[in-house]
């Protein structure tokens, strides 16, 4: 079985002469950074650089006024750290966090197709909008887009196994 990532940060920029680096966290858990280097099994974390994955290991993390700070063991110099600005932090799919009960991650709805109650396929998530009031989910069929209100008046059931969402329609709706 192939491995899945996820990513959970981005790293923006080197800090100071030690090869600190900044991260912008891509993940609603943030946490996760500056629990791991207390938590064996969430110590290690996957750089994505060109294409490949290496692993690396959490040193320190340290929360400033302008976001969350990782320095990774062999990473001495800020030079050995600036190598690193612009890849992605990953961790293994299965060291996600769970969520309560219909929650979703965003990647596990993107390309889930949509299927009203009476069984007319609408198209497939292609991404997320995150509003102030509720998500809405953009769902494509050929070159038609839908914009779809993530409230339960709306979305009847979500099986991300089988990649499905089932939605009631209303006139005007779509």
């Amino acid at each position: 079985m192939e491995r899945e990532f996820v990513t959970v940060g981005k790293v923006v920029k080197s800090k100071g002469i030690r090869g600190e680096l900044s991260v912008f966290p891509l993940t609603d858990f943030p946490q996760r950074f500056y629990t791991c280097p207390q938590d064996a099994a969430h110590k290690n974390i996957f750089l994505r650089k060109n294409g490949k994955l290496e692993c690396v290991k959490i040193e320190s993390v340290r929360m400033g006024n302008k976001g969350i700070f990782l320095k990774f063991e062999g990473v001495d110099t800020k030079e050995k750290a600036r190598a690193y600005i612009g890849c992605t932090l990953e961790i293994e799919r299965d060291q996600v966090y769970e969520l309560p009960p219909d929650t979703y991650y965003i990647f596990d709805l993107i390309g889930i197709e949509v299927i009203t109650e009476g069984g007319e396929r609408l198209g497939e998530i292609t991404d997320v909008y995150r509003l102030p009031a509720n998500d809405v989910y953009v769902v494509h069929k050929d070159n038609q887009e839908i914009l779809l209100p993530a409230v339960k008046e709306f979305i009847k059931k979500v099986d991300v196994k089988n990649r499905t969402m089932i939605i009631h329609t209303m006139d005007g709706l779509y």
